[in-house]
């Protein structure tokens, strides 16, 4: 099967070398502590720099274009919850 789909522009393109945003899943595991600040908000990140975050995730990716980022890191910071187990990260 012949695939003709030029996927040179996509997301693993842009960290050829690299696991794909291995940076910032880093930044998570390290920095879980600071994350609680952004408890129910959206989070953005560029390799170790919050770029912006708050309750509307359309704003945000809006907000990170405008810096030049083409693909932003998005994810949002669950509510702290004692009635809630997490695994990973």
């Amino acid at each position: 099967m012949v695939n003709d789909i030029d996927d040179s522009t996509g997301p693993a393109a842009l960290h050829q070398g690299s696991n794909l945003r291995e940076m910032e899943h880093a930044w998570c595991r390290l920095h879980s502590a600071e994350l609680g600040k952004y408890s129910g908000e959206w989070v953005i990140l560029e390799g170790e720099r919050v770029v912006s975050h708050g309750k509307d995730p359309s704003a945000l990716i809006s907000e990170a274009r405008r810096q030049g980022i083409r693909i932003p890191y998005i994810f949002r910071v669950a509510e702290a919850n004692e009635n809630v187990a997490t695994i990973g990260l």
